[in-house]
């Protein structure tokens, strides 16, 4: 139930700049707990707190947050890759 209060208050942030910031470390938090304690619900929590939003943007118009390039892109991927693998390498080694 804290898992499922903290999604629904981290959504109600959305809107604010740092609330994106946020909403990460909070879906990061859920992920590494449920390796850590081997809990598929909690697991099933966080993923389903990924689901995308749509912007608030006029037709045609990009949201706010997806400009950038494709390095940045493929950049942030591949940090956020690096870091689950770690979580699962040490959770599946302790």
């Amino acid at each position: 139930m804290g898992a499922i209060g903290m999604v629904v208050f981290t959504n109600a942030l959305m809107n604010q700049g740092w609330g994106v910031v946020q909403g990460l470390v909070t879906i990061g938090a859920l992920v590494a707990l449920a390796l850590t304690f081997r809990d598929l619900v909690l697991l099933g929590v966080a993923a389903i707190a990924t689901i995308r939003r749509r912007g608030q943007s006029a037709p045609g118009e990009e949201p706010r947050w997806a400009t950038g390039t494709r390095r940045a892109g493929a950049l942030v991927a591949a940090a956020i890759v690096a870091a689950v693998a770690s979580i699962v390498l040490l959770v599946g080694l302790g």
